[in-house]
């Protein structure tokens, strides 16, 4: 007995070791990433992941281990798969139950989306993952990060050309560090806001943030010098000097901006003062300077965009390696008797779905038909009704009625009133079946079934263009127009899944087809149902989409 249990007190220890070398490599992978050390590969991340990503280990581990392995691509440039596995680890936390220390490495999850989403221009997706860096740095009771939530918010809110918001966050950023006592960041926050100032021609309104921001945020030296790293400020100061018409003092802020690199911008600014100067000299050579450095602006960006689809092709690549990797390691007879299940499983379910649609087109057939013929026979009724009521209300003139033809009368004037109740009745039964007749219709179309076809698993998956996207938003406008001009000032991401939510499909679907998560669907649905119908439901949408359909406003 005693050296039978040897065995499995050896297991026992070597799993208690490999546990601790895994806590140990987990720990000391977040500390990397506390101090600022790039991660050069992703081997350490999969492996966190591939131990700790089991049902077993707390929702927190899982969290963490995920957050480092998108930490891993982040630093090796691959945006793509940095979202990928910060999206999965906001998922892998459990919200219902966590502390204060998973709060945290949730803020910084999404802090870190925020930050890839800004870096390749997507403003409205970091201003998303801005409020849920907001919300949990909030309940993680991390104030300075709360707050800094939202001073980021503004270059988002400029990108979408939102001054009002810009200037309000603004505000609301400055009064919370104020209040928190940090006089010195209160007065930091202002030069998203100086700038905006500038573009609407507020110059008295963009002085005053100039001045606490100068004066009070600590971040210029006794000349005047701001601190190294943010020396963009000078092109403010360059174009208030050029709105209230001071000239050589824009051009020595511009000429100063142009000596930290910032070509085109002090470019622009001389070529402003030389144009108002009325300098035709220089304005002939600072137009072909400027005409350059727009040049080399378009250049950098379009090796950018380049850089990024490189990004995305090499995630998509590796994910079809493993892909296929995984596939090789499938056992030969595993792989049979699971594909001859799926195969009968799949012909008895459609067999069953296809019965079963049948059955329900047949009985909305019936009942369509059954209310046309009521609606059709109390028409003719109520016709007949209208004919014998103004005979005998004519006849009133002409004789004396009697008590009987009073209450004839009065009978026929009570049928007339039932009648145009339910008249209205079978009209709203009928509008509601008209819906799902089309429906029904939409479903059947080529496009439609394009996008089933692409929701199918396969071993290559191409995504849908934009030419289908936009021959299935001219469909939904064609059968469902009232509903159509109700979606069509939402988001591109909530108006796609609002699309699809119609025609049917399920949000494991959706989030196929829009390449992201069920949990983005999700948010998307119950924030399209909030702006459509005041909502905050993501399973009712389907419900307010068809009362839109059929011109009723949902509260």
């Amino acid at each position: 007995m005693r050296y039978s249990l040897l065995p499995l007190l050896l297991l026992l220890l070597a799993s208690c070791g490999r546990a601790d070398r895994m806590r140990h490599m987990l720990e000391q992978a977040e500390w990397m990433n506390r101090h600022d050390s790039l991660f050069t590969s992703d081997s350490v991340g999969r492996a966190l992941v591939r131990y700790y990503d089991h049902w077993w280990h707390p929702a927190d581990l899982r969290l963490r281990a995920y957050y480092m392995l998108g930490c891993a691509y982040r630093d090796m440039g691959e945006a793509p798969a940095a979202i990928h596995y910060y999206t999965i680890a906001t998922e892998k936390a459990d919200t219902a139950h966590a502390d204060s220390a998973t709060y945290a490495t949730l803020f910084r999850v999404y802090g870190q989306m925020a930050m890839i989403y800004g870096q390749q221009n997507m403003p409205e997706e970091e201003l998303e993952a801005l409020n849920c860096y907001s919300r949990y740095a909030w309940l993680a009771k991390d104030t300075i990060s709360y707050i800094l939530s939202f001073e980021h918010m503004t270059i988002p809110y400029y990108m979408l050309d939102d001054s009002c918001k810009v200037l309000e966050i603004t505000r609301k950023t400055s009064e919370l560090y104020m209040e928190y006592g940090l006089p010195k960041r209160a007065a930091s926050v202002y030069p998203t806001a100086i700038y905006v100032s500038l573009l609407n021609g507020n110059y008295p309104r963009a002085h005053e943030f100039m001045e606490i921001f100068e004066s009070e945020s600590g971040l210029f030296d006794e000349q005047g010098n701001i601190q190294p790293g943010r020396e963009h400020y000078y092109n403010s100061k360059g174009l208030y000097y050029l709105g209230i018409g001071k000239l050589d003092s824009a051009e020595y802020f511009f000429r100063k901006l142009q000596s930290y690199g910032y070509q085109l911008e002090a470019t622009e600014g001389l070529l402003s003062i030389y144009e108002v100067a009325k300098n035709a000299d220089s304005i002939v050579k600072y137009a072909h300077y400027y005409q350059d450095r727009q040049i080399d602006w378009a250049d950098t960006r379009q090796s950018d965009a380049i850089i990024q689809s490189s990004a995305m092709y090499n995630y998509e690549r590796n994910q079809n390696l493993a892909e296929r990797r995984a596939e090789q390691v499938q056992v030969a007879w595993f792989l049979l008797v699971t594909i001859s299940l799926t195969l009968i499983l799949t012909i008895v379910l459609f067999y069953i779905i296809h019965d079963r649609i049948r059955r329900n087109i047949r009985k909305k057939e019936e009942k369509y038909n059954f209310l046309e013929e009521k609606y059709n026979n109390n028409v003719k009724e109520y016709q007949q009704l209208i004919h014998e009521f103004t005979i005998l209300q004519q006849n009133f003139d002409n004789i004396v009625p009697s008590i009987e033809t009073q209450e004839l009368l009065k009978g026929k004037e009570e049928r007339i009133s039932t009648l145009e109740v339910e008249l209205n009745w079978y009209m709203d039964k009928s509008g509601a079946l008209d819906i799902l007749a089309k429906e029904e219709t939409m479903k059947q179309s080529n496009i439609v079934k394009l996008f089933q076809e692409k929701s199918l698993p396969g071993r290559k998956w191409e995504k849908p263009t934009k030419n289908d996207w936009d021959q299935l938003l001219n469909l939904y406008k064609e059968f469902m127009p009232l509903a159509y001009s109700c979606i069509i000032v939402l988001s591109k991401l909530q108006r796609n899944t609002c699309l699809l939510t119609h025609m049917g499909f399920p949000t494991g679907t959706i989030s196929l087809l829009l390449s992201t998560s069920d949990q983005v669907i999700t948010n998307a649905k119950r924030t399209a149902n909030s702006k459509l119908a005041g909502m905050k439901s993501a399973t009712t949408l389907l419900q307010t989409l068809r009362n839109l359909a059929k011109g009723v406003k949902s509260v």
